[in-house]
């Protein structure tokens, strides 16, 4: 295996043209990649299918990552981030393996996908609170347990955690749209706080596989029932009502349903969701 490092880039012969990096040679057998300062944009499907890249270093310089830039590189297991990196865009990391990512102040987009199918992913943090999340970014991570989202975002896109069958916190602040299939074959999640802020809920935000379930289940509502907990609308508490796969807990101050936990737990948690 080679580790390619900064002496070693006139070997591999990168073209770089203002600040973007638009071809390379770099061989299949590369190990580590560690990118030089000056490059601001790496242009789509460049170091896709790289087998044996393990691990890859971006330079402080770099704004923007292009479509399935580092697309199925199967052994990729870790990604060093700059902390001026603002966009990653389409299928930009999708089949790699990759165990956790934090997101730096400065990023801005997610593109859709651009997280997908990474099968060892498990913790994902954003540090800006004004990033914008396109759909499936997270779609079939199978392994993903825990996500902190932006404090900001308005919207859960289209089958946001689709197949993340592992999943089992998801924190967000004042959203005013879950869209369909946002928690679809999301096993391990049971319990959700619905803020106040929520406007629009997707009939079909939430579904299970039953081929998922174990044996014995005759429908997916038997083996799976999300716990929603929710200060949310009438209009919004009433199509959980009408949703199979969910229990509704309806809060406000002056009304305590038997939650299971006491009010004050579950006010603190949705306080913590707020900061």
């Amino acid at each position: 295996m080679k580790d390619l490092y900064l002496e070693d880039l006139k070997e591999i012969n990168l073209k770089i043209k203002d600040n973007i990096l638009i071809d390379t040679k770099t061989g299949k057998n590369i190990n580590t990649l560690i990118l030089p300062e000056g490059i601001e944009y790496i242009t789509p499907k460049i170091f896709e299918e790289v087998k044996n890249l393990e691990k890859v270093v971006l330079p402080e310089s770099l704004k923007a990552i292009g479509y399935e830039a580092f697309e199925k590189c199967e052994n990729l297991e870790e990604i060093v981030i700059n902390k001026n990196l603002e966009s990653i865009n389409s299928c930009a990391f999708s089949y790699t393996k990759i165990k956790s990512l934090i997101l730096p102040k400065n990023f801005k987009v997610v593109g859709d996908k651009a997280f997908a199918f990474m099968t060892n992913l498990e913790d994902v943090k954003f540090e800006n609170k004004n990033t914008e999340i396109k759909q499936n970014a997270f779609g079939c991570c199978k392994n993903l347990k825990n996500v902190i989202l932006p404090k900001s975002l308005k919207v859960l896109p289209t089958n946001l955690f689709f197949g993340c069958i592992n999943l089992e916190n998801v924190e967000f602040g004042d959203i005013e749209k879950i869209d369909l299939g946002v928690f679809f074959n999301t096993l391990h999640l049971t319990k959700l706080i619905l803020p106040k802020s929520l406007k629009e809920l997707n009939k079909n935000f939430v579904h299970v596989d039953p081929c998922l379930l174990p044996d014995g289940y005759e429908n997916a509502a038997d083996g799976y029932i999300m716990e929603i907990f929710s200060y949310a609308s009438d209009d919004v508490n009433e199509i959980i009502k009408e949703n199979k796969f969910t229990n509704l807990h309806e809060l406000s101050l002056d009304k305590l349903l038997d939650t299971g936990k006491s009010f004050k737990e579950i006010n603190d948690l949705y306080k913590d969701l707020e900061r």
